[in-house]
């Protein structure tokens, strides 16, 4: 990562809505990070992947904010998130967005079952969602969505308006 996008990214983090310091105040977090590297780079430390001056320098960024964790009068400069994530004490991270082979299988599961289901009588959306959950665990709105994108057109339950007189809130195969 380059040293500037660096410094950017790490002061973009710390902007306190009071703190009225333009960015060339020797005070700001972002003179202070820019002065801090330009140390590093002067230091040769290990994190920089290429040196030269600060604008060109590209960095490991998190073997540079561990560093700057590691000097006591830097430690403000790391966002309070980003220091409570690489000192361990960060609560966990929410889901990648990466689809387990579990919730995989519940997706195909469900297809499978409203592709099974007969077009008459209608089917809801809102009842096929809650009933498919229920049986295929662990399935998402978001995969249940995506089922019934496949399947409600094929059988016309996806059209406006409300069912007809003689319809069924789950239907069974």
């Amino acid at each position: 990562m380059k040293a500037t996008a660096f410094i950017h990214l790490l002061a973009c983090h710390q902007i306190d809505p009071t703190d009225r310091l333009s960015e060339a105040d020797p005070r700001s977090k972002r003179h202070m990070l820019g002065a801090a590297l330009y140390l590093a780079l002067e230091t040769r430390e290990t994190f920089f992947i290429k040196g030269g001056n600060l604008r060109n320098a590209l960095l490991r960024p998190r073997a540079a904010a561990l560093w700057l964790l590691s000097l006591p009068k830097r430690r403000d400069l790391v966002p309070p998130g980003l220091r409570a994530y690489l000192e361990g004490s960060a609560p966990a991270l929410p889901p990648s967005g990466i689809q387990t082979n579990h919730a995989e299988k519940a997706e195909e599961n469900c297809k499978t079952w409203l592709a099974g289901l007969p077009a008459k009588p209608r089917m809801i959306r809102a009842a096929a969602l809650a009933a498919a959950k229920n049986q295929f665990q662990p399935l998402s709105d978001l995969a249940f969505g995506r089922a019934w994108a496949a399947e409600a057109p094929k059988k016309g339950w996806n059209k406006a308006g409300a069912p007809g007189k003689h319809h069924s809130l789950i239907a069974t195969p």
